[in-house]
């Protein structure tokens, strides 16, 4: 099954989190508590639903940098778009394979966890087997030269934390290019909700679908840098 997301520059994705046990028994029966992955064309107000991720129950939010993701199209479970499952995974770096619905290879997606020791950010490497490879690395370095500019300030930002106040947040922004070339773009988070930005012209959009519920499934404030 091909995804064709019909798109412009600009056009908007989402990624919402799976539900928590308590919010999960106020929705109404039937209702997909999973993460779901929306999309928003260019010049439109509204999302469209288009992937339920089903992740397998020994993954999660927890330091395992195992994952195992599948894309449905339908609540139902019919009808696959895409899987994400884990080739070998370690502390520090984990590789994935995304496959299409009849199981065929579609890209393979490298992850280097990030250290504070090392001062290393997290990146990733995006190889698809038609189409170009993408890097990443995490945050910016606009964002991470002020984020240690200030660090004399940090005991103070986690009190401000812990009392319940807002306190800066790690440089998250997470932009994916090819040659230098922006392709797709994670741009942040608001409560469950992750932002990304998809490139124009997508015919098959199911690497980028993949990658965007891979992504979300690594929580930013879990992550070490």
């Amino acid at each position: 099954m091909t995804v064709a997301l019909h798109t412009g520059t600009g056009a908007a994705i989402e990624v919402r989190r799976a539900l928590h046990a308590d919010e999960a028994k106020d929705v109404p029966e039937h209702t997909w508590v999973g993460p779901i992955i929306r999309v928003r064309p260019q010049g439109e107000r509204h999302y469209e639903d288009v992937a339920y991720i089903e992740a397998a129950s020994t993954d999660g939010m927890g330091s395992s940098p195992s994952r195992h993701l599948t894309l449905w199209a339908d609540r139902t479970r019919r009808h696959r778009i895409a899987s994400v499952s884990t080739e070998s995974a370690t502390a520090e770096y984990a590789v994935y394979r995304i496959c299409g619905p009849a199981g065929e290879h579609l890209a393979s997606v490298y992850r280097e966890q990030g250290s504070v020791r090392r001062m290393r950010r997290t990146s990733w490497l995006v190889e698809p087997v038609h189409g170009p490879t993408l890097h990443a690395a995490k945050g910016t370095t606009f964002g991470w030269f002020v984020w240690w500019m200030m660090s004399p300030l940090w005991a103070l930002m986690i009190a401000v934390a812990i009392l319940g106040g807002k306190a800066p947040r790690l440089p998250m922004r997470t932009i994916w290019r090819h040659n230098g070339i922006r392709v797709f773009e994670y741009l942040g988070s608001v409560g469950t909700t992750d932002s990304y930005e998809l490139p124009p012209g997508l015919p098959d959009g199911r690497v980028l679908l993949a990658l965007a519920a891979l992504h979300n499934s690594h929580p930013g404030w879990y992550d070490r840098l």
